[in-house]
């Protein structure tokens, strides 16, 4: 099984999970530029280089971090095991 076929199983995995129901809870996820959250983000004070994080505000912030988590277990797995883009097959 290459790269992007262990990615599409994993994303099926998830769809199955999802569509029995069969979903988890998650701290509230906090990366790559975004927030889950129930309540927003306190407006910011002062600029920087890094721009603030988008927030996803939601009443179900533990079930949407769990989403999260597993869609970064999927995706980053390939980087762990040695994939990168230029060994990628073209047009991907």
């Amino acid at each position: 099984m290459n790269d992007l076929d262990a990615i599409r199983a994993g994303l099926r995995g998830i769809d199955q999970r999802v569509a029995a129901g069969q979903y988890g809870r998650a701290r509230p996820w906090g990366g790559a530029g975004v927030v889950v959250t129930e309540t927003g983000l306190p407006a910011d004070r002062h600029r920087d280089f890094y721009s603030s994080p988008r927030a996803i505000v939601t009443p179900y912030v533990e079930t949407l971090s769990w989403l999260f988590e597993q869609l970064w277990e999927v995706f980053a797995r390939p980087r762990r095991l040695g994939w990168s883009r230029a060994a990628a097959p073209p047009g991907s």
